[in-house]
């Protein structure tokens, strides 16, 4: 992504381009980020993973916790760098499924601000395989399991939400579209069935179905030069039966 391409210090210590400050800093604006230092990033990238801590230790309400509204004009590099510090975090934790089900929601929020590029796919095309599965390469084979199980537990869990809010919505189209054209709720058998057959092609079409769909695909991917991460999340995500039968792609990708 540009964003994630203008954040490399490789590409910032490239000396032909001496319009590149300029340039990022105009992507910033656009997207309504702001541009810090290296002492400032990770001065950011703790306060905000502290937080999500925080909030996973909580239930949520209906709507984006100020706590998190705060971070949206953060880069979305720097607010993933905080999920993953949270992520590391929900290891150690001694309820790690609860921990990690409340950071998913936090993700999801953190997604919900704007303005933001879409984070969730960023989070699992790009930063998943690219940051978070080589570190679980690095820690012992004995925490591999437990961390690849808390990060299928997050990546579950943020597909899941983002597919029942996008459920919701199709749900509420459905009604809407009865209200508009005076069409009463008794509907004969014949009408209700097309209408399943429909709400089943929708939700097949769903960004969060088509997302695991492809995320299968990267992990099946990144398991093939012989690292095991990418297996061991994919076979955690697979053990799900309810994440498992909400995205039927992932298994067959």
């Amino acid at each position: 992504s540009i964003i994630r391409l203008l954040d490399s210090k490789t590409l910032q210590s490239v000396p032909d381009l001496a319009s590149f400050d300029g340039v990022k800093t105009a992507i910033h604006a656009v997207v309504g980020a702001v541009a810090l230092g290296d002492n400032a990033i990770s001065s950011a990238v703790s306060v905000i993973a502290s937080t999500l801590l925080q909030l996973s230790t909580k239930s949520y309400a209906a709507r984006i916790p100020p706590s998190i509204s705060a971070f949206q004009f953060y880069p979305p590099q720097i607010r993933l760098e905080a999920v993953h510090s949270a992520l590391l975090s929900c290891v150690k934790s001694s309820d790690t499924t609860r921990t990690s089900r409340q950071l998913a929601i936090a993700l999801f929020w953190l997604a919900q601000t704007k303005p933001s590029p879409p984070l969730i796919p960023y989070f699992l095309n790009s930063y998943l395989p690219d940051n978070i599965l080589p570190n679980v390469e690095r820690v012992q084979h004995a925490e591999q399991s437990n961390l690849a199980n808390v990060i299928a537990l997050v990546v579950g869990y943020a597909l899941m939400v983002s597919f029942r809010s996008e459920r919701a919505v199709i749900d509420v189209k459905r009604v809407e579209g009865r209200s508009t054209f005076g069409m009463d709720v008794t509907l004969d058998d014949e009408y209700e069935r097309k209408e399943r057959e429909q709400l089943k092609e929708a939700a097949a079409s769903c960004p969060s179905v088509l997302l695991a769909t492809r995320l299968a695909k990267r992990l099946k991917a990144y398991s093939a030069g012989g690292k095991t991460a990418g297996a061991l999340v994919h076979k955690r995500l697979l053990a799900v039966p309810q994440f498992a039968s909400s995205f039927p792609g992932f298994a067959s990708a």
